[in-house]
C-alpha cells in the first residue's frame, strides 16, 4: 500500500500496532499539511481504540478531499463496516476496487464484508486468491484469521506460521500466532511471540492482555476477577463511573448546602447517619471499581517488569 512519504513514520507506528502514537503523529502532520491519506490512516488508527465516531469523521474528511483515492475509499469502507453500515461499506470498497482492481487488501476487505453482511463462506475465495498470489502476506494472514473465526486452530497455526516465514517481525501475524498458540495450549511459544511484540512496543494493550491470559491460566479467581473488570471497561463503564461520580458530587454538595430540599428539617439535619450511609452506598461501587482497575494495572506492570529481561 503506497502512501505519501510524510506519513511513513505514522504508518510504521500503525504497523507496529502502536495506534495511540500513530494518532498523535498524524494529528501533528494534519495540523500543518492537509492530506487525504492522512485522514484515512487516522480513521484506521482510531477504530482499534474504540473511537468509531471520530474515525467516521476522519474517513469522511479523507473521501471529501480526494474521492479518487483508493486508500481513502478503503478506510471509509472499514469505518462503515465498524459502524455496521454495510451498504455504505460496500459502495466504498467497490470504488476502491474500481480504482485499484489488483489490490489483494481491497479484495480481502470485500470478502470480509460478504461474510459480515451475508454470512458467506470466504475460505474458498481466499484460497483461490492465494493460488494467484502465493506469497502475498495479506492473503495468508486473512486465511489464518478465517480459520480462527471458525475455531480451526491447527489450520490457523499453519497459515500464521507461513505468514511469519514471509515476514518474521510482522506485528499482526505475531499477534495472531500468539492467540492461536494459546488456544492450542502452546504457552511457551505464545509467550515468545508476545515478547517480540512487546520488544517493538512495550505498551501494546492487546499483547499485555494475551500475556495476562497466559500468566493467569492456573489462577481461576484472579482470571475471573480480571475478565470482569475488562468486560466492564469494554462496555464503557469508565464513562459511566465518571458520570456517576459527578452526579454524586453535586448531589452531596446540594444536600449539604440545602438540607430542606432533601426533606430534612433543620432540627433533623444534625443527624447525618442516614445520609452518610446513603452516600457510602453510592460511593462504594466507585471505590471498588477504581481499586479493581488499579490492582489489574499494577499486576500487569509487575508481569512486564518481571519479564522485561526476556523481551
Amino acid at each position: 500500500m503506497k502512501l505519501d512519504k510524510s506519513l511513513s513514520e505514522a504508518w510504521r507506528s500503525y504497523s507496529h500496532l502502536d495506534y495511540e502514537k500513530a494518532t498523535w503523529q498524524l494529528k501533528d502532520i494534519l495540523d500543518s499539511t492537509p492530506s487525504a491519506e492522512g485522514h484515512a490512516l487516522l480513521a484506521l488508527c482510531l477504530i482499534p481504540q474504540n473511537r468509531v465516531l471520530a474515525a467516521r469523521v476522519e474517513a469522511q474528511h479523507g473521501v471529501a478531499e480526494d474521492r479518487r483515492n483508493a486508500f481513502c475509499q478503503y478506510a471509509a469502507a472499514v469505518v462503515s463496516e465498524a459502524n455496521k453500515r454495510y451498504d455504505a461499506a460496500r459502495r466504498h470498497i467497490e470504488l476502491a476496487l474500481e480504482l485499484e482492481p489488483q489490490s489483494t487488501t481491497y479484495q480481502i476487505a470485500s470478502l470480509r464484508l460478504d461474510r459480515q453482511q451475508k454470512g458467506a463462506d470466504i475460505e474458498g475465495p481466499l484460497k483461490a486468491l492465494l493460488s494467484e498470489h502465493s506469497n502475498d502476506l495479506a492473503v495468508i494472514y486473512a486465511l489464518a484469521e478465517c480459520y480462527c473465526d471458525s475455531s480451526e486452530w491447527e489450520k490457523a497455526y499453519l497459515y500464521a506460521g507461513r505468514a511469519l516465514r514471509l515476514e518474521a517481525t510482522n506485528q499482526r501475524a505475531l499477534m495472531l500466532m500468539a492467540r492461536v498458540c494459546i488456544q492450542l495450549n502452546k504457552y511457551d511459544e505464545a509467550r515468545g511471540h508476545i515478547f517480540w511484540i512487546l520488544g517493538a512496543n512495550k505498551g501494546n494493550a492487546e499483547a499485555i492482555e494475551l500475556l495476562s491470559r497466559i500468566e493467569t491460566r492456573d489462577k481461576p479467581v484472579w482470571r475471573g476477577f480480571r475478565m470482569f473488570y475488562k468486560k466492564l471497561q469494554y462496555h464503557g463503564f469508565d464513562a459511566l463511573v465518571l458520570a456517576y461520580s459527578v452526579l454524586i458530587f453535586f448531589g452531596v454538595a446540594f444536600g449539604l448546602t440545602f438540607p430542606e430540599f432533601s426533606g430534612v428539617s433543620e432540627s433533623q439535619s444534625t443527624d447525618k447517619l442516614p445520609f452518610v450511609i446513603a452516600v457510602g452506598g453510592l460511593v462504594a461501587p466507585l471505590v471498588f471499581y477504581g481499586a479493581m482497575g488499579h490492582f489489574c494495572k499494577w499486576k500487569e506492570r509487575c508481569w512486564i517488569e518481571k519479564l522485561t529481561p526476556l523481551i
